[in-house]
């Protein structure tokens, strides 16, 4: 169950990312969170792959390879713009409607891919998603419904990044965790040289001032999105990606935690419910 223990992993990172884009965005540009994670994380992942050029362990590509990286590079940037923007509004609504991806994971990789997962493991998979869905605010909020479009349109783009990026490391005839480096390097590479041109050009002298003095922030953004990546892209690599979004799910409660106590929000009495549903969906999938 290695895929498993990557998924809790990059469950753990990823809270603390969001946290730290939550706080960050209150004081620069949506666009300029959303690029600090491929700036600020560049530089961790040259150092793995450089670490893994040394010792002969870099796989042979194929153009193939590319085009699933580009694919997951383009998706994964305006997936992440979404959810930082819903965030911006409520932080626990977004990261509810981007939990809704295990479902759409499925379905896209059944549609594009012809990836088919057992009835069982999507009754458990269906079971997780219900318990996101009853940890979201109440149809008769408005919020609710102002969110939807675009929490379910960032969830979709997570999973066709999940999606493309297994078709990417099935490319390497390699070991798992070299080919999920060296996928995730290509990856954040392209983000890099697309999204930080984008921010140069748009903020030019601003962009350094500004992240020179949030730099500690823009630090642990990067440096928790690599880690929080390497761990999400070795599950997709083991296994069906539906299943390692399922059990990231455990974020919820995490996220929660991080919502009342941290940024005050208020909670719904209706949360004990969700969060039951989510651990028998997880519990479910890991006993299959």
């Amino acid at each position: 169950m290695i895929w498993a223990i990557a998924a809790i992993s990059g469950m753990l990172f990823q809270s603390v990312r969001a946290a730290c884009q939550k706080t960050l965005n209150q004081a620069l540009p949506t666009d300029v969170v959303n690029g600090i994670r491929y700036l600020f994380g560049a530089p961790w992942i040259a150092g793995a792959l450089t670490l893994c050029w040394f010792n002969d362990a870099l796989p042979a590509v194929t153009p193939l390879f590319f085009v699933y990286c580009a694919g997951a590079a383009g998706s994964q940037i305006i997936g992440t713009h979404c959810l930082v923007v819903l965030m911006a509004k409520q932080f626990s609504l977004g990261i509810t409607y981007a939990n809704t991806q295990p479902l759409l994971t499925v379905l896209l990789g059944l549609i594009f891919f012809q990836e088919p997962i057992a009835w069982v493991s999507s009754i458990a998979i269906g079971i997780g998603v219900l318990g996101v869905l009853i940890l979201s605010k109440s149809p008769h909020n408005t919020q609710y419904w102002s969110g939807l479009g675009m929490g379910v349109f960032s969830g979709a783009c997570f999973s066709l990044t999940s999606l493309w990026v297994r078709q990417a490391t099935l490319q390497l005839n390699t070991a798992p965790l070299i080919s999920s480096l060296a996928t995730l390097g290509t990856v954040v590479g392209l983000q890099t040289v697309c999204f930080g041109g984008w921010l140069v050009y748009r903020y030019r002298s601003r962009l350094i001032q500004q992240i020179r003095q949030h730099w500690r922030v823009c630090s642990a953004i990067g440096a928790t999105s690599i880690a929080g990546s390497s761990c999400w892209f070795l599950g997709f690599t083991l296994t069906h990606p539906a299943y390692v979004q399922t059990v990231a799910q455990l974020e919820l409660i995490v996220s929660l935690g991080i919502t009342r106590f941290y940024f005050k929000e208020s909670l719904k009495a209706s949360d004990m419910i969700g969060m039951g549903l989510i651990l028998l969906g997880i519990l479910g999938l890991l006993w299959l």
